[in-house]
């Protein structure tokens, strides 16, 4: 779980909460019936300041979830703080001054651009990676497409990480969530054998032999 993320997250949840009930109190202070969104200068000033927050909201946080999802959780929590701290300070400075506004600003805006540049830059280097592997090895798509997760998640890298060529990993789960690894033979007339385990028994727990005894696939 991306813990610091999900704190960021809600922190500026919060951050945007606030500027709504500060427009709320500024409309009710001012005698702003809605719907207007004009009238008095001190309301459009906060106004607008919710609004434009409300704007890099959907900017904001999907950068920050595929940051911490393709690089790393702290380092995207620690620029989303970046990034609250610049619309505060937008908003001070916005409702003090709207020309003193572009401090703020930028900072927000080079903090958004940062996620948005590391995960965009993430994912191209993966699927690059990926395209590498597929070409270099004719059975790299192969076993990848054969991988059906829905064990844990352990067991499926451990498994991918040390069977050599020719063996595929093949995790499913029935009503009694169990998972299968077994060897697919190139000729359709040849047998497959594999090991079975259910997640909490003792093998599942210490790990099970599997392909003749010589590789150990830790759950």
């Amino acid at each position: 779980m991306y813990t610091l993320t999900a704190l960021v997250t809600l922190l500026a949840v919060v951050f945007y909460s606030v500027l709504t009930i500060d427009v709320g109190r500024a409309r009710g202070r001012h005698g702003i019936q809605a719907p207007a969104t004009t009238g008095n200068p001190d309301f459009e000033r906060r106004y607008r300041v919710q609004m434009n927050t409300l704007e890099w909201m959907p900017i904001f946080l999907p950068s920050l979830w595929l940051f911490a999802a393709t690089i790393s959780d702290p380092i995207a929590a620690a620029i989303g703080l970046v990034w609250i701290i610049g619309r505060i300070i937008y908003s001070i400075s916005y409702v003090s001054l709207p020309s003193k506004r572009h401090a703020g600003f930028m900072i927000q805006f080079l903090a958004v651009f940062a996620l948005w540049a590391g995960a965009s830059g993430a994912l191209t280097w993966k699927l690059i990676h990926w395209r590498h592997a597929s070409t270099t090895d004719p059975t790299a798509g192969t076993r990848q497409n054969m991988w059906r997760v829905s064990g844990p998640a352990t067991l499926a890298k451990e498994a991918g990480s040390i069977l050599p060529q020719g063996w595929h990993a093949c995790l499913r789960s029935d009503d009694r969530a169990l998972a299968q690894i077994r060897r697919v033979h190139s000729t359709p007339d040849c047998a497959c054998w594999g090991s079975m385990f259910a997640p909490g028994s003792q093998d599942h727990a210490h790990g099970i032999s599997a392909l003749h005894g010589k590789w150990n696939v830790n759950g």
